[in-house]
């Protein structure tokens, strides 16, 4: 299995300017200098440049790229295809740099975008939106029959300004100081470009509960932390934290590893589902119809941790077609847990995922685009999988999971 590369920024700490290196999934820093615990914050995504090299007088020019990495699904008549992402694309309309960024994302350390940075920074005037439009078309066509249904999940978006400078009117890559590309219309002019200040800056914020002012623990790329205070749990989204309601499914025996799972309340319109008697008879499931099934709640479930597509989705569909009923703990595991990486907006943008893979007939898959799915409610569920070698396996729902496929998922 091929381990795809992570992106590394060079950093200082914000309490004792020590050097530090952060991978691109960080959101928790510990400095191991001064132990002081901050978290990393941006209202929508973070910027990077990519170090030059250039000669000293040279006055930089900084292109913008847009950064995904990510998984997609497509629903076909048959069945859901997956997979997995990682592209770089313009983010302004140009013949004059180069298409993408390639590799050098992975083969260069990153930093932060701060204000006292110098150069002529171009603005962006291709938006995200658009980046993903055209991805998706381009991959459409590659699969066979009308396609139901595109989702994007698990998404990383940053944007990287890459240097360069101009000599002779030819654009010249900074990094390597070499052409980097032939201008399509001849000479490059800068005065045909708008430059602007991105106006941005890294933020740190204290590790703190903002219930009680404790300590929270948690693993550098978590997106929920624990407070062992107040006993309470938060989920970071985006430039703020939320409360999360948390459960964990009882368990006697030692030495388990506990995974986290989103159990999700959903409004949903345009198809009747509502109970777990709608889901048996929406999924053609081989099951009688009982009262109680009329008046047990519908649920998604998701796993709240990154992972392959096929293992994302296949967890995913198993736990929402078990509709899992038990008297859940209102603690933390005990043992030891996996970190919650999966954030709760790319959960609920896999219900409709999950819904597209369980729908019975397929000819019902045509009206995807006119149900609409959303959440009213998470609960964040540990459910506890036993080592058997290298295999970890939940023995309740009968759910198998190689280490390696697990271990991988940090690369994702």
């Amino acid at each position: 299995m091929r381990r795809q590369s992570k992106i590394l920024i060079d950093h200082q700490c914000p309490q004792c300017g020590a050097p530090a290196v952060l991978e691109e999934t960080d959101h928790l820093f510990s400095c191991e200098y001064c132990r002081v615990k901050s978290f990393l914050i941006s209202k929508d995504y973070f910027r990077y440049i990519i170090p030059d090299s250039a000669p000293g007088e040279k006055d930089l020019i900084y292109f913008p790229y847009w950064r995904f990495k990510g998984c997609l699904f497509s629903s076909t008549p048959r069945g859901i295809k997956k997979r997995i992402l990682d592209i770089s694309s313009k983010s302004l309309n140009s013949d004059n740099f180069p298409l993408s960024l390639g590799l050098r994302p992975q083969t260069q350390r990153l930093k932060f975008l701060s204000p006292d940075k110098k150069g002529l920074f171009l603005q962006p005037d291709v938006s995200f939106g658009d980046v993903l439009g055209t991805t998706t078309k381009r991959f459409r066509s590659s699969l066979p029959g009308p396609v139901f249904l595109n989702s994007f999940i698990g998404d990383t978006i940053s944007m990287i300004y890459a240097p360069f400078y101009l000599q002779q009117g030819e654009v010249m890559d900074a990094v390597l100081n070499r052409v980097a590309t032939t201008a399509a219309y001849g000479e490059t002019r800068l005065e045909d470009y708008t430059a602007s200040d991105p106006g941005w800056r890294i933020k740190f914020i204290p590790a703190l509960c903002p219930a009680c002012g404790w300590d929270i623990d948690g693993c550098r790329d978590s997106l929920a932390f624990t407070c062992h205070n107040c006993n309470s749990m938060w989920l970071q989204s985006k430039d703020r934290f939320i409360p999360l309601e948390f459960a964990t499914m009882p368990y006697s025996q030692n030495n388990m590893l506990y995974l986290p799972f989103y159990r999700i309340e959903t409004d949903i319109s345009g198809l009747d589902l509502k109970s777990a008697s709608d889901l048996i008879r929406l999924a053609n499931l081989p099951r009688m119809v009982q009262d109680s099934c009329r008046k047990q709640k519908f649920y998604f479930w998701t796993p709240a941790f990154k992972i392959r597509p096929k293992e994302l989705l296949g967890f995913a569909t198993g736990l929402t077609l078990s509709q899992p009923q038990e008297d859940w703990h209102k603690d933390p595991p005990g043992q030891k847990t996996h970190p919650v990486t999966l954030s709760a907006s790319d959960a609920a943008g896999l219900t409709k995922v999950v819904l597209a893979d369980f729908l019975r007939p397929v000819s019902l898959l045509h009206n995807l685009r006119q149900i609409k799915i959303m959440p009213r409610q998470y609960l964040l569920v540990y459910l506890p999988f036993d080592s058997r070698g290298n295999e970890l396996y939940q023995q309740h729902y009968r759910m198998r999971l190689n280490r390696n496929v697990l271990n991988y998922a940090a690369y994702l």
